[in-house]
């Protein structure tokens, strides 16, 4: 538990216990909002607020948003779903197999929350703090017996996947990194981790490719950050964005992933890419399905999405609703993504269209794609 005391009429110090313990040293500005927040750990200090902030019971609505920040030193992200005086939600810290399950409740007017944090329905530790205002909360973490306290900081941030545990045992963990290249220019990357295939050589080896790269250039060299973040101003910020989906779960040992993302690094807007893959949990291996294709199958997969994009928009000719040709053409490797009832035939931006069409998609059953594959393993488990 954190301990202080008033500086003076004003100001504000509070302090874990130890030499070296964090602190919390603040300004109030008056009807009980904070002015100023900074939190110091030996001589490395972090501001936290720069302008007021008030406890707030605001969010007395349904609200479910992610949370980033730390718990002591160790970073942390959040997920908190807010109903009424009802607060559920999950955590991990940053490097965790494992989400932390949060229940407990928050006061509508004052914006105090406790909860109780469990893991295997084993109670692990307890969290007790204040929502601030719409956008930061402050506390501590405790563990169960109440022996050892943490400060706590978290403000809002973009949503949290859960771990994903599928039949066997294998999880299918997210993974987040992001950092400032320089200043007008960020980069953050999310990303699937597997974690218990049986053979572990391949699985370090599936996540190394899972981890996404610095983006080819032109003569197919990988960028450097100066020329990532070159033309980048304050009014014109540069950001790099990679993401993924799980696209299915529910073909025995293959999970369907869809890895992509977006950049901006000037021009109109940004640009958004994406391909999808499938995993094979017995071997590791990332499998793209159109090398599984058989001959002609191309010429089959053009003549499909062409048919169904006619009937979709209600034309004879795809020109007439803004394509670029009459035809579809599916291209060299065509993107097809395995979800758990269909597959999806994916075109990227200006691939057949203009970006205002944003990314157009062709679905197709499972039995109009079994005649174009190679009759393996994988397809035999993926499309039946």
């Amino acid at each position: 538990m954190m301990k202080g005391r008033m500086v003076d009429e004003r100001r504000f110090k509070v302090s874990g216990e130890g030499r070296n313990a964090p602190a919390l040293e603040g300004e109030w500005s008056g009807a009980a909002a904070v002015e100023k927040l900074v939190w110091s750990e030996g001589r490395k200090t972090t501001p936290l607020v720069t302008s007021a902030l008030a406890p707030s019971g605001k969010h007395e609505g349904a609200v479910d948003t992610g949370l980033r920040g730390a718990i002591g030193k160790s970073a942390v992200r959040a997920q908190l779903k807010r109903e009424g005086q009802r607060l559920t939600g999950y955590y991990r810290y940053a490097r965790s197999r494992d989400d932390l399950t949060l229940a407990g409740t928050v006061e509508a007017q004052s914006g105090r929350f406790d909860l109780v944090e469990t893991l295997g329905g084993k109670t692990t530790g307890r969290m007790r703090g204040v929502f601030l205002d719409d956008t930061h909360l402050a506390g501590d973490w405790e563990s169960p017996d109440g022996a050892r306290t943490q400060p706590m900081w978290l403000t809002f941030a973009r949503p949290l996947p859960q771990v994903l545990t599928l039949a066997g045992g294998v999880k299918i963990i997210p993974r987040h990194e992001e950092r400032t290249i320089r200043p007008s220019c960020t980069e953050e990357k999310n990303y699937p981790e597997f974690d218990g295939l049986a053979d572990r050589k391949a699985q370090a080896a599936l996540n190394q490719q899972l981890v996404p790269e610095q983006p080819v250039a032109g003569d197919g060299t990988r960028t450097t950050d100066a020329q990532r973040c070159e033309g980048a101003e304050a009014d014109r910020p540069y950001w790099f964005n990679a993401d993924y989906t799980v696209t299915s779960t529910k073909h025995a040992g293959l999970v369907g992933l869809s890895l992509g993302g977006d950049e901006y690094t000037g021009g109109a807007h940004g640009i958004g890419v994406s391909t999808c893959s499938v995993v094979e949990l017995a071997t590791g291996k990332l499998v793209s399905l159109h090398t599984l294709l058989t001959p002609g199958a191309r010429e089959a997969l053009s003549r499909l999405a062409t048919e169904k994009l006619r009937k979709e928009h209600g034309v004879t000719d795809l020109t007439e609703a803004n394509f670029f040709e009459s035809e579809i053409k599916a291209g060299d490797r065509p993107d097809l993504c395995l979800y758990d009832d269909h597959v999806t035939l994916h075109f990227g931006s200006y691939e057949v269209a203009p970006y205002v069409m944003g990314h157009p998609e062709v679905s197709l059953t499972f039995a109009e794609v079994r005649p174009l594959v190679q009759k393996t393993p994988l397809t035999e488990a993926a499309l039946r």
